[in-house]
C-alpha cells in the first residue's frame, strides 16, 4: 500500500543528483539505495514547454520506501511513501 503526499522537502544530493538523504518528520532519513530512476516529461498539451522531473525510488536505513521528485528548479519532493 503506499500513500501520495507531494510536498516539497529539504533533500542533501550527491554529485550525480541522487538523493542521499532527506527531511521527513523531523529528522534526516539517510537514503540506503536507489531502487529505481526514471524521467517524466509532462505531456505536450498540460504544459508548453513540457516540465520534466528525475523521480526516485529509495530504500532508505531502517526499511521505509519512498519516491521523491527533483523539479527542473532543483526542489525536492516526496510524492509517494509506501508502507
Amino acid at each position: 500500500m503506499s500513500h501520495i503526499y507531494d510536498r516539497p522537502v529539504r533533500a542533501r544530493l550527491a554529485q550525480d543528483g541522487q538523493p542521499q538523504a532527506f527531511w521527513w518528520r523531523g529528522r534526516w532519513q539517510a537514503v540506503a539505495a536507489v531502487l529505481d530512476d526514471w524521467v517524466y516529461r509532462q505531456p505536450w498539451w498540460e504544459v508548453v514547454p513540457p516540465r520534466e522531473r528525475i523521480c526516485y525510488r529509495v530504500l532508505v536505513v531502517g526499511g521505509g520506501v519512498f519516491e521523491l521528485i527533483r523539479e527542473e528548479d532543483g526542489t525536492t519532493r516526496i510524492y509517494r511513501v509506501f508502507d
